[in-house]
């Protein structure tokens, strides 16, 4: 293609970006349900390109995530989810810490502690996505943190067993995650 197409190709993917972000996370806190985003399986896929994640869409899932957790976490699932299924190129690594990024790693293991099931349950399953869209990097710093809260005490661990299963499901979707991929390698 020529450098004319690539730069109108780039010009639609941020429109289509840009579309999306108004659509999905507009001022009235009214976001799409899972389904509805799923519909969007071929925007993410297509689409999304790894600046737009990094500049838009990963600030945006931050801070809505801190806002509106019962509605965006299960937002950001399908979203994740849309992209590892599709084999997407998109690295989150850099979005998961607060060095530049969009903070997510905190912002979601915060749910492991969630009285709702159905909040764990998510937060783990977006903890996994997480680690599949950023490799080495993320699984340790997924690792690490899932670790961490296993062993704190106190407010700050996961000290009943119903808050430590979400822990455990953490770290074995990281462990089949990464034993898959190195079968994949072999």
């Amino acid at each position: 293609p020529s450098q004319g197409d690539a730069s109108k190709q780039q010009q639609q993917q941020q429109q289509l970006t840009e579309l999306f972000l108004s659509a999905a996370f507009s001022s009235s806190n009214v976001f799409p349900s899972p389904n509805q985003a799923n519909m969007a399986n071929s925007f993410f896929l297509n689409s999304l390109s790894q600046s737009s994640f990094e500049e838009e869409v990963a600030p945006t899932l931050g801070l809505k995530l801190r806002a509106h957790p019962d509605k965006v976490l299960p937002l950001m699932e399908v979203i994740l989810m849309s992209l590892a299924g599709g084999k997407s190129t998109i690295d989150v690594s850099s979005q998961l810490t607060n060095d530049g990024g969009a903070n997510l790693l905190p912002s979601v293991m915060k749910h492991l502690k969630s009285s709702k099931p159905d909040m764990r349950t998510r937060a783990w399953k977006t903890l996994v996505l997480l680690v599949q869209l950023g490799g080495t990097k993320s699984a340790e710093l997924v690792t690490k943190a899932t670790c961490d809260a296993l062993t704190a005490g106190g407010v700050a661990g996961l000290n009943t067993s119903e808050l430590r299963v979400g822990g455990y499901a953490v770290l074995e979707g990281i462990a089949r995650y990464v034993l898959a991929r190195d079968d994949d390698d072999a």
